[in-house]
């Protein structure tokens, strides 16, 4: 689920109930039509999450 406010883009994400010793890597790609925004706020489980990686193309 996402949405926008001002010029924030908000990402929600779920954790699923199954738990896994290591972290497994997962890839996006989002596209943006509007110029005016300039912040990424992806949240999981309603806590925002800083982004480890980001590849800009």
């Amino acid at each position: 689920m996402y949405w926008q406010v001002s010029h924030r883009l908000i990402i929600q994400l779920e954790e699923g109930s199954e738990q896994r010793k290591e972290a497994q890597p997962y890839v996006f790609q989002i596209t943006v039509k509007n110029p005016e925004l300039d912040t990424i706020d992806l949240r999981i489980n309603g806590q925002s999450t800083p982004i480890d990686r980001m590849t800009i193309m």
